[in-house]
């Protein structure tokens, strides 16, 4: 008996390492997409010209008179050619939220198996490592996933009609560009509890 719960007690530690991984991961994917966030807000932006009439000149229009009608075109593919780019990102990270829902699950099997091998009580209110019982990193771990669920819909909408692909002025574009960077549904300090107590029930051996 004691073998088997070492034996997950030892998985448990593999999975929490992933989920660390894949949620750094994530992060460093989402900071490199930035940049053609940015590029994407600017063009649609720049596109909101062909609109304008006081921004063409009665002189260029009349000697090149399909010149707002090539520039729309122009902007058009090259707001296609971000949005794609961007869609390949948020694509990887969504990958790498599946990696960790993948983590979540295998952590709750776990979580039952130990309630076969030594009972619902054993899961709810013996530590674990030191002192914190398994339901903690169940609960923990669900909270975080959760965050991370928010966050790819936020980026499902910020790269949907309604998003990058709508900004009308400069103004919305720094509002959905700071959505972008800061993922305002994800709470670092619940992350930074979470592995300041990883640190102290796993990773810190005793003296």
């Amino acid at each position: 008996m004691s073998q088997a719960v070492g034996s997950l007690k030892r998985r448990i530690e593999t999975v929490l390492e992933d989920f660390k991984r894949a949620r750094t991961t994530w992060h460093e994917i989402s900071t490199d997409g930035f940049s053609t966030a940015n590029a994407l807000v600017n063009a649609t932006i720049q596109s909101r010209y062909v609109d304008e009439p006081g921004y063409w000149h009665p002189a260029l229009l009349q000697e090149f008179p399909n010149v707002v009608h090539a520039y729309h075109k122009k902007m058009q593919w090259i707001i296609h050619q971000h949005h794609d780019k961007l869609t390949s990102i948020s694509q990887k990270m969504r990958k790498q939220y599946d990696k960790m829902r993948q983590q979540f699950m295998e952590i709750q099997a776990i979580s039952k198996r130990l309630v076969d091998l030594q009972g619902e009580e054993y899961v709810q209110t013996v530590p674990l490592y030191k002192t914190c019982p398994m339901i903690v990193y169940v609960n923990r771990m669900e909270a975080i996933v959760s965050m991370y669920t928010n966050a790819m819909g936020t980026v499902d909408m910020l790269l949907g009609e309604k998003g990058m692909l709508n900004v009308k002025s400069r103004e919305e574009g720094l509002t959905l560009l700071s959505t972008w960077m800061n993922h305002p549904s994800i709470n670092d300090s619940v992350i930074n509890e979470f592995e300041d107590l990883l640190k102290v029930e796993i990773y810190e051996k005793a003296a």
